[in-house]
C-alpha cells in the first residue's frame, strides 16, 4: 500500500504550490533586483548631495568613514560657516513642502 501511494507521487505531475511558487520566482527575483539597484541609486545621491550642498556650497568636508575614500574630489570652496546653520532649516522647509504636497496622509 505505502509502496503504491509513493509510486503515484513521484509519477503525477508536481504539486499545483510548486507550480505557483515557481511562476512567481521570477518576480521575486526581479523585484529584489529593482529593490537592490534602486537602493544603490539612493546612496550615490545622498552621497552625491552631501557633497554639493556641505562641501561646494558651504565648504565644510564632512569626514569619510574609517577605511571608505570619498567619492568626489574636495573642492576649494572656503568655510562658510553661517550657511551651515541655515543649510538644515532650508532642507526642513522643502522636506516639507514635499510631504505636505505630494504626502498629506503621512
Amino acid at each position: 500500500m505505502i509502496k503504491k501511494n509513493m509510486k503515484s507521487v513521484f509519477i503525477n505531475k508536481r504539486p499545483d504550490k510548486i507550480i505557483k511558487a515557481s511562476k512567481f520566482t521570477f518576480y521575486y527575483v526581479l523585484i529584489g533586483l529593482i529593490a537592490g539597484i534602486g537602493s544603490v541609486i539612493f546612496h550615490y545621491l545622498c552621497i552625491y548631495g552631501s557633497h554639493f550642498f556641505m562641501d561646494f556650497i558651504a565648504g565644510y568636508r564632512p569626514p569619510a568613514a574609517l577605511g571608505e575614500a570619498h567619492l568626489f574630489k574636495p573642492t576649494s570652496t572656503v568655510l562658510i560657516k553661517w550657511i551651515l546653520l541655515f543649510l538644515p532649516a532650508i532642507g526642513g522647509v522643502v522636506s516639507g513642502w514635499l510631504v505636505y504636497t505630494f504626502a498629506p496622509d503621512s
